[in-house]
């Protein structure tokens, strides 16, 4: 029963897939007859080839450097540190609040009107400039 459900979420998935290259793939084809230019010019530039976007990935990023692949790869697993690191922090001074502040009420009257102030500010004003 459990392999018959696996199997049908790999075929959705393939299905699903395919249907987004084809829809690339026809939107592509439409655009260079008809010169689509709404909503951008359809050009091999603009909306390459899937096959072509493929094959890059498996060329060097740079002259004699390492694969685009192994770039991606390795940005992705950088970024996926990063984001367990700040949950884990997150996570931890929010519960150690959390238990100060049912422990003590001083501090929860204290640093309770400053907490719900820093939740109203988008994340996008606090958060740092990238560095890549």
């Amino acid at each position: 029963m459990l392999a018959r459900r696996r199997v049908r979420g790999v075929l959705v998935f393939l299905v699903v897939l395919g249907g987004l290259a084809a829809i690339w793939e026809g939107f592509k084809a439409i655009g260079e007859a008809t010169g689509l230019t709404w909503p951008f010019e359809v050009n091999d530039r603009s909306m390459p080839h899937l096959h072509d976007i493929v094959g890059e990935l498996f060329e060097p990023s740079r002259r004699n450097g390492p694969l685009l692949i192994g770039v991606l790869l390795e940005a992705a697993a950088f970024t996926a540190r990063e984001a367990v690191l700040g949950f884990l922090l997150g996570a931890t001074t929010g519960f150690l609040l959390g238990i100060a502040f049912a422990h003590s009420r001083l501090l929860e009257r204290g640093f309770l009107p400053y907490i719900v102030a820093s939740q109203t500010i988008p994340i996008l004003a606090i958060a740092p400039p990238s560095t890549r």
